[in-house]
């Protein structure tokens, strides 16, 4: 039986990244925007730091395609990715209409998920800090949540895109288990779990 191909959602696509420092939003940025590249596609990306180590708030966002300027406007984000479930609501007015939102959160069936799907956003909920804990690698629940999205939804970039990018981005000795949470071949991962599209 032959696999379906996913196809790319939109040419032009518009991410924001949103979470606290330590989440790894700014290398989950760069990794996108590395991936990007390799498709030899115009990208401009935009980093927001705050106070990135002491747990603070912190978003970067990324323009893929025939964009002018880096800068997001409200209504324009076509993917949320947030790392944070309480940073949510701080930058969900950035979604534009239909636009998907990527979750990290423990309950796939918590309010502010249902909220979500109510009011006609598309929503992807994982808990990707659970499956990096039971790894003893927190700081890969951000490949660990693109991963497991980018299985079950068309995107803008491909699997083998963002494999390249981490060989380009990733030092040698890290790049074994950055890919393994990506591509959900990391020990004790279930890529088939309770959670998942809404």
């Amino acid at each position: 039986m032959n696999t379906p191909v996913l196809k790319e959602e939109r040419v032009d696509h518009q991410i924001l990244i949103a979470g606290l420092g330590g989440q790894g939003v700014l290398f989950l940025s760069r990794l996108l925007y590395a991936a990007a590249q390799i498709q030899d596609r115009p990208v401009f990306t935009y980093e927001i730091h705050g106070m990135s180590q002491r747990g603070g708030s912190v978003y970067s966002s990324l323009k893929i395609g025939a964009f002018r300027s880096p800068v997001l406007f409200p209504g324009s984000v076509d993917t949320l990715f947030v790392l944070e479930r309480s940073e949510l609501y701080t930058h969900l007015r950035q979604l534009r209409p239909g636009g998907q939102v990527v979750l990290n959160h423990p309950d796939p069936d918590a309010p502010e998920v249902r909220r979500l799907a109510a009011a006609g956003c598309r929503v992807f909920v994982h808990d990707a800090d659970a499956v990096a804990l039971r790894l003893g690698q927190p700081r890969i629940a951000n490949l660990v949540l693109l991963g497991r999205f980018m299985d079950a939804h068309p995107f803008v970039l491909t699997h083998e895109d963002i494999r390249q990018a981490l060989q380009q981005i990733v030092k040698p000795a890290l790049l074994a288990v950055n890919e393994a949470a990506f591509l959900g071949r990391a020990q004790g991962e279930n890529k088939r779990g309770p959670d998942g599209p809404r």
